[in-house]
């Protein structure tokens, strides 16, 4: 029965986020995931912003109850900043948001604002995951967009502060960050080019615990970048979603470290903020 359970679980898991990505009872419209918002970890909240007659809406959708919550604290960010404000990352606790000279930190605890101090390197096009009330930011490229960076890091919200991490393997922009497991952080695919915009199916295993780099023993079917393709990751089955329009809808099988394509996801994504 235990086995039954746990491939009936599978099979609702695979079509309710990889098919269908929202309940067509609880989410009326047209409701997307933004580019930024890659973590899909089993039942945690997932941040969504809705488009009106120019106005956004943010909402947070429970999978667990299937009641999707307003954000007004954070409608009143998009009515101030409708043009810059772009989201770089969510975990259960906190939003981040960036815009041109300063950051911003929501606290989803007491619907409340927090100034953060800029980067110790200012960049554009960095790959971006919120974890354990940390924020990490990977690569990118120099706000000239003149040429890419491997330098990382990581804010961390109990002594708001930037600390420097260990340079990524290689230099990189536009590239997808998703947590692995507790203690790894997967940077894929990405922009080897600022000129060209080539991009590749490479993927770089950071090690939070350590601050230390490896390059993956497997890659991405198909050359990928963040503007193009979505990925996601369901934990509870170790496996990891890539998708596009072009390339379709890939699951990779973390232990066995294999790749099968699925039929493709019923998937429209905004590109940063706006639908």
């Amino acid at each position: 029965m235990l086995i039954f359970d746990y491939y009936l679980k599978k099979l609702y898991y695979e079509d309710y986020y990889v098919k269908k990505w929202y309940d067509k009872v609880s989410l009326r419209g047209d409701y997307y995931l933004n580019s930024t918002t890659k973590i899909l970890n089993n039942n945690e909240p997932i941040f969504f912003t809705h488009t009106i007659l120019g106005h956004t809406k943010s909402f947070l959708y429970n999978p667990t109850t299937k009641i999707m919550n307003n954000m007004p604290s954070l409608d009143a960010l998009w009515t101030k900043y409708p043009l810059d404000l772009d989201l770089i990352g969510h975990d259960n606790n906190n939003i981040y948001f960036s815009l041109p000279s300063l950051h911003i930190r929501h606290d989803c605890t007491t619907s409340l604002h927090h100034l953060i101090p800029v980067m110790n390197t200012p960049r554009a096009y960095a790959a971006t995951v919120a974890f354990r009330d940390q924020l990490f930011v990977f690569g990118g490229t120099k706000k000239d967009h003149s040429s890419l960076l491997s330098t990382c890091e990581c804010y961390n919200n109990i002594n708001d502060s930037w600390t420097s991490l260990l340079d990524m393997p290689g230099a990189r922009s536009t590239m997808h960050a998703i947590i692995i497991n507790s203690n790894t952080i997967a940077i894929l695919g990405g922009i080897l080019d600022v000129d060209t915009g080539y991009c590749c199916e490479e993927v770089f295993l950071y090690t939070i615990n350590t601050n230390t780099w490896s390059i993956a023993d497997w890659k991405l079917p198909f050359p990928s970048d963040s503007d193009d393709s979505s990925v996601y990751m369901l934990s509870e089955f170790q496996e990891l979603v890539i998708a596009n329009y072009n390339d379709g809808t890939h699951i990779f099988d973390i232990p066995k470290k294999t790749w099968r394509q699925v039929p493709d996801c019923c998937i429209r994504e905004s590109y940063n903020t706006s639908c």
